[in-house]
């Protein structure tokens, strides 16, 4: 066990009003979004505890300025308090945009330099300490959430090493997330690139084609598995959800390349498009996405694909949104010229190649780093046992 003293969470925060706070009620809406602007942070830029700074939605300059505690800057720590709990990442130190803003989902914690590092209770809270002291506060009416979310963080118990450590920790952590930042900003590309190609395509000439006849659906092969059967069955083979992993179970349902495309809860973007995962390799997915494989398009062209779509009128539901199996394959897709689409499949299967490679050698190092992690927070290893191994890593 560590030798760290623990303090509240609050007792780190910088000493301003609303260093620990969040935007209430319905402070931004859809209407509320513009061209361009500050950028909105959601749960999309959170991804696995790597900030994804792009994909976002902009409010204007006069909006972010009424609610000035909403609004974030670098270093800041930003957790998901409603839809997938346990979320959390840190505003880069050198962002893209001068400023962003909270979405109504979120979080944010900023804190006091000379009490605390943000870049090493990011790694806390994503450690297993930290993920069950975020999870232990939720609720399980409705929407998944944390109950009263901004009281329920500041009153977590956190360690609080002396700064020279927090430091070290950081630094050798550190080297592993700059890498996976490398590999991110590499798939980042790739699907810009993707997208970029296939909108020429289809500005230049397209026909809609109705998604059920573009792929087969393999929903009936889903096994949902409740959270305690997934405990009691931990391994390798990644359990998706309508809009990631949220669990590792010991075998797997489906292997190759599918498209899942979210059924319940999270179904569609703020831009109006489904919510879509690339996925590979062996896995499980529950009964809350839909597993399409592309037959007359290959499934990665059809995740392209889907990019340019709109399924709000597809979505049912007031308080839970559903996109039924019968409503998606109604679906239009554009799909460009048979030449232009011939042309257009060897470079996509070039591009998502360099997607596959990058990703995978991405889930090694967040393994390595995950495995380190709870090692160096409870003082099992010391930073100088591990540098070797990080260095060789990366």
């Amino acid at each position: 066990m560590s030798d760290w003293p623990t303090v509240r969470f609050e007792d780190l925060a910088a000493p301003e009003k609303s260093a620990i706070s969040k935007p209430y009620g319905s402070a931004f809406t859809a209407k509320d979004y513009v061209d361009s602007g500050v950028p909105m942070v959601r749960g999309v830029n959170l991804g696995t505890g790597r900030f994804v700074d792009d994909g976002f939605v902009y409010i204007s300059d006069s909006k972010a300025n009424q609610i000035p505690g909403a609004n974030l800057r670098g270093g800041d720590l930003v957790f998901t308090h409603r839809g997938i709990i346990g979320q959390v990442a840190m505003v880069p130190r050198s962002p893209r945009f001068p400023r962003y803003v909270l979405s109504t989902s979120q979080v944010k914690a900023r804190l006091d330099p000379s009490l605390a590092l943000s870049d090493f209770y990011l790694y806390w809270f994503l450690s297993p300490a930290g993920q069950r002291a975020l999870l232990s506060g939720i609720s399980t009416v409705g929407v998944p959430g944390l109950a009263q979310p901004v009281a329920t963080i500041k009153a977590i118990q956190v360690p609080h090493p002396p700064l020279a450590v927090q430091r070290a920790i950081t630094d050798v952590l550190g080297a592993l997330n700059d890498k996976i930042a490398v590999n991110d900003r590499i798939v980042a590309t790739c699907l810009e690139l993707m997208r970029s190609h296939y909108e020429k395509a289809i500005s230049a000439g397209s026909h809609d084609v109705v998604l059920g006849e573009l792929a087969t659906f393999a929903n009936k092969q889903r096994v949902p598995l409740s959270s305690q059967e997934r405990n009691a069955r931990p391994g390798p083979y990644p359990y998706y959800g309508a809009a990631g992993v949220v669990g590792y179970v010991d075998n797997f349902l489906f292997e190759g390349a599918r498209l899942l495309v979210g059924e319940d809860g999270s179904v569609i973007t703020p831009e109006g498009r489904p919510v879509t995962q690339y996925v590979w390799g062996k896995f499980w997915v529950n009964n809350h996405a839909h597993v399409l494989t592309g037959t007359t398009i290959s499934t990665e062209l059809l995740s392209i694909a889907l990019h340019f779509t709109s399924v709000g009128p597809l979505v049912t539901g007031a308080v839970q949104p559903k996109l039924s199996m019968s409503n998606l394959r109604r679906l239009e897709v554009p799909i460009p010229s048979t030449e232009i689409l011939a042309e257009l499949e060897p470079t996509s299967a070039g591009v998502y190649q360099r997607i596959r490679s990058a990703s995978t050698e991405t889930r090694h190092l967040v393994k390595l780093r995950d495995t380190l992690l709870p090692e160096l927070m409870s003082e099992r290893l010391r930073v100088k046992d591990v540098e070797k191994v990080v260095e060789e890593a990366v």
